[in-house]
């Protein structure tokens, strides 16, 4: 009778067992990626300096299982004067004008580390391992040392097994501009870049028994205000025609808008992928041109503001006990009332 009992808790551990390495094997993904480069700024009609100063922030965050990684720095940001050229972002050459420290959510794996050759590359999907994190740096910035601006922000999160997980980068960039016109006559600004978000969702588990989710975003956008001279421009990059969300007090005018930046990507199916201009989804766009004109700007103090955003989360959860498990177990249950009948019979 004790090697009937042993073998048949044997068995059920067993199908514990495999039931939890099932949903271990199970894995849902998020990454998104925004890139930045060659941003330009050009503005007619002004006095020299156009640009009286300027501000850049970074923010990175990284959420496991409702843990947030804490480290200092991962939060930063510097400032500067053109008409005194001093500033307290980096003008070291070689060294980005502003980066932020990497944000990994404690008790994942693998991290991000700064300044490491694949910083910014996707480590996921298929890794087999639970993590969040995320990371932003302004590489070069066209009014610390006169290189064009380029950003580059990744935000990325997977899980085995179950639990829950979020990482979200932010990268803003706030240049305070000021126009003093003198009879040259009306100002205008001509805001030129190129630009690649990349985005991408999977999950490799069936639907029952773990319930998986996954969401991927970026945006992007750019804003032009005044207090004194009644102009308030917003511009949010589309892939299509007239992306001006306002345009009041200027003229407006988009010359390139070549693909979206304000992207939404979820799972299509469980399980399933899909992908947005990502390679791994195999419909990578590369680089496009984006650029836009505001003309017939009155003299006043102006705000210019861009903003961009890569954010991810995760989650997988267990809904109920698999059936198989389920019937199995009450088999077991049953096994074992019926031995210990028959033990009271002998």
């Amino acid at each position: 009778m004790n090697l009937k009992k042993t073998a048949l808790a044997a068995a059920i551990a067993g199908v514990f067992a495999m039931g939890a390495a099932g949903q271990a094997a199970a894995s849902v993904y998020a990454g998104s990626k925004l890139e930045i480069s060659d941003l330009t700024i050009v503005i007619t009609g002004v006095n020299a300096p156009a640009v009286s100063s300027y501000s850049f922030n970074l923010d990175n965050t990284a959420t496991l299982n409702g843990v947030s990684d804490t480290t200092a720095g991962i939060s930063t940001s510097c400032f500067g004067s053109v008409t005194t050229s001093v500033t307290t972002c980096s003008t070291t050459p070689g060294t980005p004008p502003l980066a932020a420290h990497a944000a990994n959510a404690p008790g994942g794996a693998p991290s991000r580390v700064d300044g490491a050759a694949n910083n910014w590359d996707f480590f996921g999907p298929g890794v087999a391992q639970t993590y969040a994190n995320s990371d932003s740096e302004i590489q070069t910035a066209q009014l610390v040392n006169g290189v064009p601006t380029s950003t580059v922000q990744i935000s990325e999160a997977e899980i085995a097994g179950t639990g829950t997980a979020q990482s979200s980068t932010n990268v803003q960039s706030n240049t305070t501009l000021n126009f003093v016109f003198t009879t040259v006559g009306p100002a205008s600004l001509t805001l030129s870049f190129q630009a690649n978000p990349s985005l991408y969702v999977s999950d490799d588990t069936v639907p029952t028994p773990l319930i998986a989710l996954a969401q991927a975003n970026t945006g992007l956008s750019f804003g032009l205000s005044s207090t004194n001279a009644g102009v308030n421009v917003r511009w949010n990059p589309d892939g299509l025609a007239g992306g001006f969300s306002s345009c009041v007090g200027a003229t407006c005018t988009e010359n390139d808008d070549d693909e979206s930046l304000n992207n939404t990507v979820g799972l299509p199916s469980v399980p399933g992928s899909d992908g947005i201009s990502d390679i791994r989804s195999g419909n990578d766009n590369g680089l496009s041109n984006f650029s836009i004109t505001l003309g017939s700007l009155g003299a006043g103090t102006y705000s210019l503001t861009l903003a961009g955003t890569s954010s991810v989360s995760v989650v997988q959860i267990e809904s109920v006990p698999e059936p198989a498990t389920l019937a199995l177990l009450g088999i077991g249950l049953l096994g074992i009332g019926a031995a210990k009948r028959r033990n009271k019979r002998v």
